[in-house]
């Protein structure tokens, strides 16, 4: 899938609720089960209308968190290479859109403008990378 691809599908379609929802499902499980996964403050989460997540990005399993811890079809954009392959699918139904980092991306930003004029709930690690340090923030 070309990224001209993912970008019109998640402009234009949006995530699969067929597949979106069972996949969630199975994640909260697993992550209750294995990690004890506890959410809290997800009642400052808004229930509908644009919005904008951006949390700092420590673990390869921030994304899963994240979309556990709200019940609204939840957009990532995320770096192009995750799109390679047979994910690229896959991630563009469960709503989510590819960024080139290191240059301007004027798709990814007209598809994120796109999801909040159409009230969507977007997610996106304003690092750029996942950043360990415990008590430091990656530069943007």
């Amino acid at each position: 899938m070309t990224n001209s691809e993912a970008h019109r599908r998640a402009r234009e379609r949006g995530p699969s609720r067929l597949l979106y929802a069972p996949v969630r499902a199975t994640f909260v499980a697993f992550f209750r089960l294995w990690f004890r996964l506890r959410i809290s403050g997800a009642e400052h989460l808004p229930e509908s209308g644009p919005a904008v997540i951006t949390p700092n990005h420590k673990s390869f399993w921030d994304s899963f968190f994240i979309g556990a811890a709200t019940r609204r079809h939840l957009r990532f954009m995320g770096k192009s290479e995750l799109f390679e392959g047979w994910k690229g699918p896959l991630l563009v139904r469960l709503g989510a859109f590819p960024v080139r980092r290191g240059e301007s991306d004027e798709d990814a930003l007209d598809t994120a403008r796109a999801i909040l004029d159409q009230g969507g709930l977007l997610s996106l690690f304003p690092e750029g990378t996942r950043v360990r340090e415990p008590d430091s923030l990656g530069e943007p």
